[in-house]
């Protein structure tokens, strides 16, 4: 017990850690100091050595710019900072095999939505070309 105590307290504290070090490499990237990243903020800091050693231990690459950006974005062109915690918070990290099967479920039953959807438009489709005006 005393085993798994410990294991917990060394994982919460890696948590706290990982978060004080998110937040101090997003305020390193608002230049403007407006709580928010802008898309050329977020790009220049790919071009700083310093900042991009940050990127570098968060296995990131310069030319994961423009795709993490939009995986940081909820569509607005800017990266809050709860936007920027979460998801970075969330991608550290490796994928458990869990997480792998997680997304794998999710995206089979998406598609068997999207599946549907289009099976019911079809059927509208024809069923309106069949009908007399």
């Amino acid at each position: 017990r005393a085993d798994h105590e410990h294991v917990a307290s060394e994982k919460e504290a890696k948590r706290k850690k990982d978060i004080h070090r998110l937040r101090k490499l997003f305020r390193s990237l608002d230049t403007d100091e407006s709580g928010t990243l802008s898309w050329d903020e977020f790009k220049d800091s790919f071009h700083d050595p310093e900042i991009t050693r940050h990127w570098t231990v968060l296995d990131f690459q310069q030319e994961d710019c423009a795709e993490l950006f939009r995986l940081l974005d909820d569509g607005d062109g800017e990266i809050t900072t709860h936007e920027f915690m979460e998801a970075l918070s969330r991608m550290s990290g490796t994928a458990q095999s869990k997480d792998v099967f997680r997304i794998q479920k999710t995206l089979e039953r998406v598609q068997t939505s999207l599946e549907a959807v289009v099976a019911r438009q079809r059927a509208l489709e024809d069923h309106e070309a069949l009908e007399p005006y």
